[in-house]
């Protein structure tokens, strides 16, 4: 996030960021109505830019680290599978709608388009099969800015994409969405020096995540 002070003194400068951030990513699945659990820790690096005062793109690529992937019932295999690695990578449109000024909140809205792909490997019987899962989500964002440096705010989510599991001497793969298509998450950011900002975001009710990491901007 940047201030109002920071966008008057760039008037016309275009402005760029580049982010490092670690992200712990649990999410409920169904498949024909079961449910499997998932979880996974991911390591990414975005790269964004803005394409007007109030609209900025932003680009994402990373790799999933590890994870576990359960899945219980008679239409997918049972037990415990390990996960990774794989990759994952997104696309982000993010509109300013409402700058902050006094007590008065900023809102902003994202558009968010991904894909990831990691294996998995059964506990018990060492079978690795291949998960693809893709994402598609709208958020709104409401926060303040405390003082010239400090950045907190609320969040909320919808989402909705299909995943699929190719499983090793399946004929067909299995596929199947989220239970939750939602996320509440609150989060925000500190400004440390002129360029570097400390920020996290956790999202606790829906889809769980916490996301914690170190950007930094500049304008040109």
């Amino acid at each position: 996030m940047t201030s109002a002070g920071a966008f008057a003194r760039h008037a016309g400068q275009r402005r760029y960021d580049f982010s490092i951030a670690w992200n712990r990513f649990t999410g409920r699945l169904d498949v024909g109505g079961t449910r499997m659990d998932l979880t996974e820790d991911l390591a990414q690096i975005a790269f964004g830019w803005s394409i007007s005062p109030k609209t900025s793109l932003r680009v994402a690529a990373g790799g999933i680290l590890s994870g576990t992937l359960m899945g219980v019932g008679p239409s997918v295999p049972r037990g415990t599978h390990t996960v990774g690695p794989g990759w994952v990578g997104s696309v982000q449109v993010d509109r300013v709608l409402l700058t902050t000024e006094g007590w008065r909140p900023f809102i902003r809205t994202q558009g968010t388009i991904g894909v990831s792909s990691t294996g998995t490997t059964d506990k018990a019987t060492d079978i690795s099969s291949t998960f693809v899962a893709t994402d598609l989500r709208v958020g709104l964002t409401v926060g303040w800015m405390l003082g010239d440096r400090v950045v907190g705010y609320g969040a909320t989510r919808l989402f909705a994409a299909p995943f699929y599991w190719f499983v090793a001497g399946e004929p067909e793969s299995l596929s199947g969405q989220d239970i939750n298509h939602y996320q509440v998450a609150i989060g925000g950011s500190v400004r440390v020096g002129d360029r570097w900002n400390l920020f996290a975001d956790w999202s606790f009710f829906g889809e769980r995540s916490l996301v914690v990491g170190l950007a930094m901007a500049w304008w040109g």
